[in-house]
C-alpha cells in the first residue's frame, strides 16, 4: 500500500467515526486532520535514519524489531496510546484520537493488503 492509500484510508476512517458518533464539525475537522498527519507514521521504519539504526543495532538477536513491519506496525502502540488519552477532553481528546486513528488505520490497511501482514506480537507472528 502506498502513501496516498494510507492517507485516504485514515481520512475515510476518521470521517466514518465522526459521522457514526455525531461529532460536531469542528471536532470532526480536528479528528480528520490529526488522522491524516499520522497515517504514514508506521512506515518510519523505511526511512534512511531508521535503516542506518537497524544496521548498527544487533536487533536480529531479538528477532528483528527494527525491520520493516516490525515494532512500528504492532497494534499495541495505538492501544497503549489510547489508554493514555482517557483523561483528555475537548479538542485535545479529538486530536489525540485522530493521531491514534491515523496510526491504527495504517496498521489495519497493512494487515489487509500488506505482506507479510502485521505483527500480532510486538514484532513477530505476522498475520494478515
Amino acid at each position: 500500500m502506498n502513501r496516498l492509500g494510507h492517507r485516504s484510508g485514515a481520512v475515510a476512517g476518521a470521517l466514518a467515526v465522526a459521522s457514526a458518533t455525531g461529532m460536531r464539525p469542528a471536532s470532526a475537522a480536528v479528528l480528520v486532520g490529526a488522522a491524516y498527519v499520522t497515517s504514514t507514521l508506521p512506515d518510519i521504519d523505511q526511512t534512511k535514519p531508521w535503516r542506518m539504526l537497524d544496521k548498527v543495532v544487533p536487533d536480529e538477536w531479538f528477532g528483528g524489531p527494527l525491520a520493516h513491519r516490525g515494532l512500528t506496525h504492532w497494534w499495541g502502540i495505538p492501544a497503549v496510546a489510547y489508554a493514555t488519552t482517557l483523561s483528555l477532553t475537548g479538542y485535545a481528546l479529538d486530536a489525540a484520537h485522530g493521531l491514534i486513528l491515523g496510526y491504527a488505520a495504517h496498521i489495519a490497511l497493512d494487515a489487509v493488503w500488506g505482506r507479510p501482514g502485521v505483527p500480532v506480537g510486538p514484532w513477530w507472528w505476522h498475520a494478515g
